[in-house]
């Protein structure tokens, strides 16, 4: 078949999105199909040795994504632009496509809506890849805002008309399965051949490295409060973090409520880091921490930064919500927490803590084995290929 994969994303770039479409669209290419990936145009920035250069599908730049720093107006200006010039690229497009993936926006319902009316009148089938389900207080203006309320319309009203969906977790693929869609759960997906691990534990202070932007979603001030509670002078950990600033950092609970002006000794701050130098410090690492509540936007989303992980050797100290617990066993290739607080993370950097060299090396060596198990795009070349035969228009 002919597939277009359409989206609010930069390809190619480095976050999650970009992941996410590399990963299904990879997939698709393995069953012989022909996929075009229609996104914004790619980061200035983004250079060739960040990112693969070679992709199996065809890549086309049909509009362009607002800056971070652009005004909320001037992103939904260009949040509408995307479905104008998306769905006019779709009609250009020659031969048509016979199935159209959609990258799911949260904010507007129009765009999908706009997507969908196109395809149906050409009887193309549309797929939603739904990848998150987002809390109130995480969207612009909290639960009585525009957005909030678009995003719940575009999950229970919208997605469902489509007939088919790919779901990032068990929590999405039961929500459509039982609003009668055609569901396929697929979490992020890797190359795993592409990624060369570290799968030797080393002697030392246990190295913990967390790579994000603080928000509403990590609770990495959690983490810092245990370790500061456990070993201030960083004589048995240390924290090594990528995306935030030092001043962001001090403004976090633990540093805030001790009147820190400086960074404690087991805590280190990078900034913003290239993505080969965050793979790398990951790859370095002993464990990578996440703590997360067990609210809706945890249980239907799925964190990429646990494949990526698990790929490089790494670990993972968490606890458990999405569909974690299936992936990450305790003890065997990553450390459960009982819950999201500081005395769970406390009891569980005791156990890693505890364990030898050789433990962790085995568990260095398990955690890449289930990457490969769980992760890895061919895996799911076979169930995608159950799910295209059941797709309906």
């Amino acid at each position: 078949m002919r597939i277009a994969y359409v989206g609010p994303f930069r390809f190619p770039d480095n976050n999650a999105a970009a992941r996410r479409v590399q990963g299904v669209a990879s997939t698709l290419c393995d069953l012989g199909h022909e996929v075009i990936v229609a996104s914004a145009s790619p980061r200035k920035q983004l250079s060739c040795s960040q990112t693969p250069t070679e992709y199996p599908f065809q890549i086309e730049h049909v509009w362009r994504f607002p800056e971070r720093s652009a005004s909320i107006r001037s992103k939904i200006r260009c949040a509408l632009s995307w479905g104008k010039e998306t769905a006019a690229w779709l009609k250009r497009l020659h031969p048509k496509p016979d199935v159209v993936f959609v990258y799911e926006y949260p904010h507007f319902k129009s765009v999908t809506s706009r997507i969908a009316k196109n395809c149906r009148s050409s009887g193309i089938a549309i797929i939603e890849d739904v990848v998150e389900w987002y809390q109130p207080s995480h969207l612009r203006l909290g639960w009585g805002g525009p957005f909030h309320v678009h995003d719940e319309y575009l999950k229970r009203c919208v997605i469902p008309r489509t007939g088919n969906v790919v779901a990032i977790s068990k929590y999405l693929e039961r929500y459509y399965t039982r609003k009668q869609c055609n569901v396929l759960r697929m979490p992020p997906t890797i190359d795993t051949d592409e990624i060369v691990p570290r799968l030797e534990a080393s002697e030392g202070p246990l190295r913990m490295a967390y790579a994000g932007y603080i928000g509403k979603k990590d609770l990495i001030e959690n983490v810092i409060e245990a370790i500061w509670r456990l070993d201030p002078l960083g004589q048995q950990f240390r924290l090594i973090m990528a995306g935030p600033s030092e001043a962001d950092v001090l403004r976090l609970p633990p540093c805030k409520s001790r009147g820190a002006v400086k960074l404690p000794p087991f805590l280190e701050v990078r900034g913003a880091l290239p993505h080969g130098d965050v793979i790398d410090l990951v790859r370095q690492a002993d464990f990578v921490p996440l703590l997360r509540k067990p609210e809706r936007f945890a249980m239907a989303g799925f964190p990429t930064k646990v494949p990526e992980s698990m790929s490089l050797g790494t670990p993972i100290l968490c606890n458990l919500t999405s569909d974690l617990g299936d992936h990450v066993r305790d003890g065997m290739n990553g450390i459960h927490c009982l819950d999201y607080s500081t005395e769970a993370c406390q009891q569980a950097l005791k156990r890693a803590c505890e364990l030898s060299v050789d433990e962790r090396t085995a568990m260095r060596l398990a955690a890449r084995s289930q990457a490969e198990q769980d992760f890895d795009y061919r895996r799911f070349v076979d169930p995608m290929a159950r799910f295209l035969e059941r797709i309906s228009t």
